[in-house]
């Protein structure tokens, strides 16, 4: 949202944007397919989105040490302020989707 200037114009908590011009994301009903038409042509002064949306053709998994990084470092001041308030947000707005650790 930021580095696309989405959130000048859009709000999304998760995001950290209060933009006013543009709908509200937050509660936004719109499907997915209507997202990525809206992003990929454009809609009203919403230009389209220049960047191509496409699958992920691959993934790499990070060093050993960034595993599970908030368990094992969980007095770190950045977990503390930046990661455990967006948890605690996405377990109260998305407690479904929310998978616990086995």
């Amino acid at each position: 949202m930021v580095s696309t200037g989405c959130g000048a114009c859009h709000t999304l908590m998760a995001a950290g944007s209060t933009g006013t011009i543009g709908p509200n994301l937050d509660r936004s009903t719109a499907t997915q397919a209507k997202v990525l038409t809206t992003i990929t042509n454009g809609k009203g002064t919403m230009e389209a989105f220049v960047t191509k949306l496409t699958p992920l053709q691959g993934f790499y998994a990070a060093e050993d040490y960034h595993q599970d990084y908030i368990a094992h470092n969980p007095g770190n001041p950045y977990v503390i302020y930046n990661d455990l308030p967006k948890l605690s947000d996405l377990n109260k707005k998305y407690p479904d989707l929310v998978v616990k650790k086995r």
